[in-house]
């Protein structure tokens, strides 16, 4: 134990008093429980700073799946013979086996002679309650044809 200059323990300033410093007998009756009322608040505090984190890791990851369903997409979309039906159909199938971490979907597929881009959007699943977050993503490239 570090010991103060005069040999004695550390002890707080004479004005300043913990409340494990003070007897209980001479404790107010206001201070009864307030630091099982202290540690809900922080528990409580600690849990959403938790539940927040989880949640930009649940949207992150669901942009990376939509980006992903979006490519496969896009790689039937800009083929030769491709067709942006065949586009969604692809998207929505990769959407389908990745999980349902998307929800109320849209695939959007465009092609043009050229460029061809595939969007997908949805809501992200949600973890904290009364929040909503939306995932919109667009990837696009060159339309593939054959130049004489």
């Amino acid at each position: 134990m570090r010991r103060h200059r005069n040999g004695r323990g550390l002890d707080p300033p004479l004005d300043e008093h913990t409340r494990s410093d003070i007897p209980v007998e001479q404790r107010s009756p206001r201070d009864r429980g307030s630091s099982t009322v202290e540690f809900v608040i922080a528990s409580a505090a600690m849990v959403l700073l938790l539940l927040m984190v989880v949640q930009v890791g649940v949207w992150y990851h669901t942009r990376a799946v939509a980006q992903t369903a979006a490519r496969h997409g896009l790689d039937h979309v800009r083929t030769i013979n491709g067709s942006p039906s065949e586009g969604i159909d692809v998207a929505s199938e990769f959407l389908d086996q990745s999980g349902g971490g998307l929800e109320n979907r849209n695939i959007d597929a465009t092609r043009t002679a050229a460029v061809s881009s595939v969007t997908v959007s949805g809501r992200v699943v949600s973890i904290l309650p009364g929040v909503s977050f939306t995932v919109s993503v667009t990837v696009d490239a060159p339309t593939e044809r054959i130049e004489p």
